[in-house]
């Protein structure tokens, strides 16, 4: 992959970058992060994605010292690097810095940020025109009583589990449930489904509050399109008559299956949506 990074200051190549063995994200896991991405040079859903990080550094107690204009200037600094013709995907991460080794925060006087950005095709994922294959994964999410999904943590130990179930079988994505056994999110993911003209997701509690999947929710209200939250069972996502995800890489990707259930690809909602998704790219900004 070709990949650069911003690190202490200086950009750099993925070769050259270092940090010590000492940092806790590597020793922990703990740091926190938000994918973002560039359509057609500009980054979309920028104050959201910034609003999330604070939220996720509020949520493990972490004081970021650099402010949105900085990280802004920092983030452009690396959208510029991108070749003619491409976007640019980009993953900041915010650790809890270097220290000795232990589990107080007060060992890591000092955060550190890591900027990584890579090319990327513009439009729409490889799979929208064909759907993804995903599968309920045995493997369930975590519980906000234990680690909130909702801080968007680099240990992400949970969701690599359910994604070896992914890989054994050959899919694209896997949805985890709750440990009540209601539909969460995917490992990567956020997932909607329409029955009967209505437009279906998880509840807000125990999922990651997707930056994408907002956006839907603002395009759902705006188009007047029926919709419910709640805790459903797996089996109310199978009998659905459409299925898709969302993410900030994926944009609004159509799902083809879940297990052994089909679905059209696209479905009449879906396409309907990823038009108004499209239409609000086009009109930058926020």
């Amino acid at each position: 992959m070709d990949l650069w990074v911003w690190l202490d200051g200086r950009v750099t190549s993925a070769a050259d970058a270092k940090i010590g063995v000492l940092d806790h994200g590597f020793l922990y896991g703990d740091s926190i992060y938000e994918t973002l991405r560039t359509h057609d040079g500009r980054l979309f859903r920028l104050a959201a994605h910034l609003q999330r990080l604070e939220a996720s550094a509020a949520g493990i107690g972490l004081v970021l010292p650099w402010s949105r204009a900085e990280l802004t200037e920092i983030l452009g600094t690396m959208t510029a690097r991108a070749p003619a013709g491409r976007d640019v995907g980009l993953r900041l991460i915010v650790t809890r810095g270097e220290g000795a080794i232990g589990l107080d925060p007060a060992l890591c006087p000092h955060p550190r940020l890591i900027v990584l950005a890579w090319p990327i095709v513009r439009g729409d994922h490889p799979l929208a025109a064909g759907g993804a294959e995903i599968i309920v994964a045995k493997i369930r999410r975590n519980p906000p009583s234990a680690l909130d999904p909702q801080i968007k943590s680099g240990n992400f130990l949970n969701n690599i589990l359910a994604y070896r179930e992914v890989v054994a079988v050959g899919a694209f994505e896997g949805i985890l449930l709750t440990v009540e056994g209601a539909v969460a999110e995917g490992t990567t993911s956020n997932i909607f489904w329409a029955s009967k003209g209505e437009v279906r997701t998880a509840e807000d509690r125990g999922i990651l509050l997707g930056v994408t999947r907002s956006t839907v929710l603002e395009i759902l209200a705006a188009e007047r399109i029926p919709s419910r939250l709640g805790a459903f069972p797996p089996e109310d996502l199978r009998g659905a008559d459409e299925v898709f995800l969302t993410s900030t890489l994926k944009g609004i990707l159509p799902v083809k299956r879940v297990d052994d259930a089909r679905f059209p690809v696209p479905g009449a909602l879906t396409a309907r949506i990823a038009r108004a998704y499209r239409a609000r790219i086009a009109q930058g900004g926020e």
